[in-house]
């Protein structure tokens, strides 16, 4: 299995961040193009998805909790290993932290500028995203 998938979904969750159910055809889509097995799919569903709440929560100020992150995430993505591994992180402690919105590439941000008229400088990529992961704490 490779992360094909995973790898392009982020930009998919970014982009219709305010359509749940875009999201999830579009990953669904893309991730067929090169996974033919359930996992794959559904692994780029749940990245689609983390990517649409992260996006929400970095332009809109919404605030979850990390639990409630996992939870909306792990509850929408289809019946599967993937969805199981993702609800597990429920167990986790609740001094846990969260540190996925550092990893959403640069990329997604100048696509969201660039395509959506979103505007953000660098200056406020790096704030957008501490405040964001700061909010999931």
């Amino acid at each position: 299995m490779g992360n094909g998938a995973a790898m392009r979904a982020s930009v998919i969750g970014a982009y219709f961040h305010d359509e749940k159910d875009k999201v999830i055809a579009e990953a669904t889509k893309s991730a067929e193009v090169t996974h033919s097995n359930k996992e794959g799919i559904c692994g780029g569903i749940g990245v689609a998805l983390a990517s649409m709440y992260s996006t929400r929560i970095g332009i809109n100020k919404e605030r979850l909790s990390p639990k409630e992150f996992i939870a909306k995430v792990g509850e929408i993505v289809p019946d599967s290993d993937t969805k199981y591994k993702i609800l597990k992180g429920l167990t986790l402690s609740s001094n846990a932290h969260i540190e996925m919105l550092r990893t959403v590439p640069r990329t997604v941000f100048h696509f969201l500028q660039k395509d959506l008229g979103i505007p953000f400088s660098a200056q406020d990529v790096d704030k957008t995203i501490t405040d964001s992961s700061r909010q999931l704490t």
